[in-house]
């Protein structure tokens, strides 16, 4: 059987569109340039979903009440009777975070800093943020969070330099098989010189 090729559609040109505005050119257009059509907008981009500090406010101090009134709660081993174990509900306090009060607000980390930088707005983002880093460090001091890793997300890092003295620390040569004996006996010297110091 032999197969025969289909003889091909002649392509026919589209018809054009009309021009909705007839008679304009690049220069009397509405998009020439220098015109002023961006003035005729009654609003520059979207309005932000806090109209004001106090609404920003208001919503933080839901999320506070959320959090206090939502613990995370897990079962513990409380002892035994007679063989059997006791178990109970342990409820656990949680930490106020940035993070989270985005995800409550519904907003994102972005939108919350550009909030910081408004000065409307400042006042009431310092202070929000002042209450979630005092809820850490009092929850990190009292036990209710680990203390570790509280203290590194408000950066109190006790940084000490055991090691060097203050001195700037310089890394030491090894000595390698492919080293002459020379080359092996000075770094060698140079060790004991910087031990007996």
């Amino acid at each position: 059987m032999t197969r025969t090729k289909k003889p091909r559609k002649r392509r026919t040109k589209r018809p054009q569109k009309k021009d909705p505005y007839p008679g304009r050119t690049p220069d009397n257009s509405r998009w020439a340039k220098g015109n002023q059509i961006w003035k005729v907008r009654s609003s520059h981009g979207r309005k932000p979903i806090f109209q004001t500090a106090e609404a920003l406010y208001e919503a933080c101090i839901q999320y506070f009440e959320w959090e206090d009134a939502n613990p995370w709660d897990h079962e513990q081993l409380a002892g035994s009777y007679h063989g059997d174990p006791i178990k109970t509900t342990m409820y656990r306090k949680v930490p106020y975070t940035i993070g989270g009060l985005c995800l409550f607000l519904d907003i994102s980390h972005n939108c919350w800093t550009q909030y910081r930088e408004r000065t409307n707005y400042i006042r009431v983002c310092q202070y929000i943020e002042d209450i979630i880093r005092r809820q850490k460090f009092q929850g990190a001091a009292a036990g209710y969070f680990n203390h570790a890793i509280i203290a590194r997300d408000l950066g109190l890092v006790d940084k000490k330099d055991l090691t060097s003295g203050g001195q700037s620390i310089t890394p030491s040569k090894e000595i390698t098989v492919k080293m002459s004996p020379r080359e092996a006996e000075k770094i060698y010297k140079d060790f004991i010189k910087k031990e007996g110091k």
